[in-house]
Formats: C-alpha cells, structure tokens, sequence
C-alpha cells in the first residue's frame, strides 16, 4: 500500500464505522501514519490497510464545493466536511442541487 499514498495525501478512514477525513504523515516500514481533521494520529499496520478501510479523498472534497451535488463522493462525511469547510471560511450558504442549505451560527458541531 506504500505505493498508494504519499506524504500530505488527503484521505478518508473509516474509524468506529464512520468515515473521517485524514492527512497522510508518513507511509514506511509497514505502517501508515494518519492524523485526523481532528487531531487523533492513527497507526495502521500495513497489513490492515485496505480501499475499504482507507483511500484517498477526491479533489472536490478537499477544496469544498458551493453546490453539494458537484460532490465526486457524495456520503455523510463528505456533505459534513464541505459544510464544515465553508463555515470555517464564513461562506454560510451551500446550495445541494435545488435545495439551500444554511448553516446557522450557533450550532457547536463545528466547535468541537
């Protein structure tokens, strides 16, 4: 799996049957380093490094979209990081194809 990932990669980890948006630290001597969005290092044998367990995240989630439809990956954790995203950058109103979707400020999802 070495191959597969590069320092700094983006990627998804399905940790506790959720996926979770990840940053590659290193990949080497069997075992791959990931430190979440929010902020667990994770050790992963390489052995126990499958597409299912780990795989690289699609531009589109990286740099977050305006409209929830042009997601590549479409799943809870997707839609979650890119409304986290744009709250971050204060840009409160995403649009999901026909439907608006407004992120109300008081909500502490997003402070945690």
């Amino acid at each position: 799996m070495e191959s597969f990932f590069t320092e700094g990669a983006r990627v998804w980890v399905k940790e506790k049957e959720q996926l979770v948006p990840a940053t590659v630290n290193s990949c080497g001597d069997g075992t791959l380093v990931l430190t979440t969005d929010y902020g667990e290092v994770l050790y992963l044998q390489t052995a126990e490094v499958t597409r299912e367990k780990v795989y690289a995240m699609h531009p589109s989630s990286i740099s977050g979209v305006e409209d929830m439809s042009a997601l590549a990956e479409l799943h809870e954790a997707a839609i979650m990081h890119n409304l986290h995203q744009r709250y971050q950058k204060d840009n409160i109103y995403v649009s999901a194809a026909l439907i608006n979707v407004v992120v109300i400020d008081t909500l502490s999802i997003f402070n945690k």
